[in-house]
C-alpha cells in the first residue's frame, strides 16, 4: 500500500523500487502520479487500485499511458481522494485457467 503522494518529486516506496517500479509526481506537472514499470520484464504488468476507508470496496484507478511503452502510465491525483492509498499489484505472468 503507499499512501496518496501531497507533494512532488519521489514517492517513498521501498518495496516497488527494489523491484524496479519507482513511482514519482513529476515537478512540472504536480496532478499527475507516474509509475514506471519499463525495467520489469515483458511479460510484467503492473496494476493499481485505489481503497479508501469510506468505500465498501476497493476500485480501479484509470490511468493514461505515456507513448507506445504500456509498462509506464499515469494515474491523475485530482481522481484519487486524501484519505485514499494505492494498491500497487505486479503480474509477473500469466498462465491458462485448467478445464473445469
Amino acid at each position: 500500500m503507499v499512501p496518496r503522494p501531497h507533494r512532488r518529486g519521489r514517492v517513498d516506496a521501498p518495496a516497488l523500487t527494489a523491484r524496479g517500479v519507482p513511482l514519482r509526481v513529476p515537478w512540472l506537472r504536480p496532478r499527475w502520479l507516474e509509475i514506471h514499470g519499463g525495467r520489469l520484464a515483458e511479460e510484467h504488468r503492473v496494476y493499481v487500485r485505489l481503497t479508501s476507508p469510506g468505500e465498501a470496496a476497493d476500485r480501479w484507478v484509470r490511468h493514461y499511458f505515456t507513448g507506445q511503452d504500456r509498462r509506464v502510465f499515469r494515474i491523475d491525483l485530482r481522481e484519487v481522494p486524501n484519505a485514499a492509498a494505492l494498491a500497487v499489484r505486479i503480474a509477473t505472468g500469466l498462465r491458462p485457467l485448467a478445464p473445469a
